[in-house]
């Protein structure tokens, strides 16, 4: 009986340890699962570079020139046809297109031209926003607008070449006159003045 109370024992103690492994390997298989947070940043918008190009001076048409009898406006009749650059401010293309020192001077895309050979002695415009007469007259205004502005002081003409003539304050063989060149359309193209005789025609071409 002895023998078999120990036996008893023993076989009690080895189901509680048993009893008690498997409560820890409950415990251990139960235990929470591992939570993964994932933070995700705002997306962000990359501002536009801007760059800034550098700007590029070109000289501007003068549109406060004054269109007078001998001159427009620093370009004079009879000043030496190297002093256009430092007087105006911009650039001049000579050529000598027709009789040996004949210069051809043009500016702001042609839209300014002069004669001359050591001087200059012809002034044309030959675009509008360049420069206007006193009376506010420019190119690619009407033929009316032109009679209207200067009155008895206008005598049309008929052009050399196309067109119509409105000279100023006499006749194309009058020295230092202002002839305004019409289109077949009656619009001013040109407006011209010149320290000789035929304003026109005249020049040393």
């Amino acid at each position: 009986m002895p023998y078999r109370s120990t036996a008893m024992i023993v076989i009690g103690l080895m189901l509680f340890g048993a009893a008690g492994c498997g409560d820890d390997d409950g415990a251990s298989s139960t235990s929470a699962p591992a939570v993964t947070t994932t933070s995700t940043a705002p997306a962000t918008t990359a501002a536009p570079s801007t760059t800034q190009a550098d700007a590029t001076t070109q000289p501007e048409a003068p549109v406060t020139w004054l269109i007078t009898a001998d001159a427009v406006g620093p370009v004079e009749l009879g000043m030496p046809v190297p002093a256009l650059g430092p007087a105006t401010g911009i650039s001049w293309v000579l050529t000598e297109p027709g009789a040996p020192d004949c210069v051809v001077g043009t500016a702001l895309d042609g839209a300014i031209r002069i004669q001359g050979s050591d001087v200059v002695t012809d002034v044309t415009v030959a675009a509008p926003g360049v420069a206007e007469t006193a009376e506010g007259i420019t190119v690619g205004d009407s033929k009316e607008a032109v009679l209207d502005a200067y009155g008895s002081r206008a005598a049309v003409e008929p052009g050399p070449y196309f067109g119509e003539v409105i000279v100023v304050d006499g006749p194309l063989t009058t020295d230092y006159g202002l002839a305004i060149q019409l289109g077949d359309n009656g619009i001013v193209v040109e407006i011209s003045i010149a320290d000789h005789p035929g304003l026109i025609e005249g020049g040393c071409l």
